[in-house]
């Protein structure tokens, strides 16, 4: 049976190990860690961002943020010491080393918690690639609503308009206005 039938060994020639390779510089490998950190706050503040604009209706709120993003990183910087300590108590070749990146990089967390000019960068940087990923959505439903509304209103005539007009602020002003208890009588 052809199926089952052992097929001829490749020739690949003799294995020759990579040359060894210095391993990373404590510094290198923090940076790194920092980047990712980096990268997470900004995910996180961008997230509470938009949550808090098409969700909740909020206006943008830099002092939360900044709390958000100090309270974050301090996390971060909690998570890194636990796991360092959780090294500290391994036996293997990297066990030491991961426990320094991680000291390391622990300290380098916490000292950009404290540091209110890179937190207010951070939050500025969210807060832009939010308003990045919401615009275009937003625009999109803006310049829908403005077709609509024309496509409604563009065979009536001024009289018509007008009426239309008037039931919208007597039925739907009226409602939101006693809904938010806002009064529409002037004194």
């Amino acid at each position: 049976m052809a199926l089952f039938k052992r097929t001829a060994r490749m020739k690949v020639g003799k294995f020759k190990p990579p040359p060894e390779r210095e391993p990373a510089s404590l510094e290198r490998l923090v940076e790194e860690g920092l980047l990712i950190a980096d990268s997470a706050l900004r995910m996180t503040l961008k997230n509470a961002i938009i949550v808090a604009a098409l969700r909740d209706r909020r206006a943008l709120d830099r002092d939360a943020l900044h709390a958000l993003a100090v309270e974050r990183l301090g996390e971060l910087a909690e998570g890194e010491r636990a796991a360092a300590g959780r090294d500290r108590l391994e036996i293997g070749s990297g066990a030491r080393r991961r426990e320094q990146v991680r000291r390391a990089l622990a300290e380098r967390l916490a000292a950009l918690a404290a540091d209110p000019e890179r937190i207010a960068a951070v939050v500025e940087r969210s807060r832009a690639s939010a308003w990045e990923e919401i615009s275009g959505p937003l625009a999109d439903r803006a310049s829908a609503a403005r077709e609509a509304e024309r496509a409604l209103t563009a065979d009536l005539d001024p009289e018509q308009r007008a009426e239309r007009v008037a039931a919208f602020v007597a039925l739907d002003l009226t409602s939101l206005a006693a809904e938010r208890g806002v009064d529409l009588v002037a004194d």
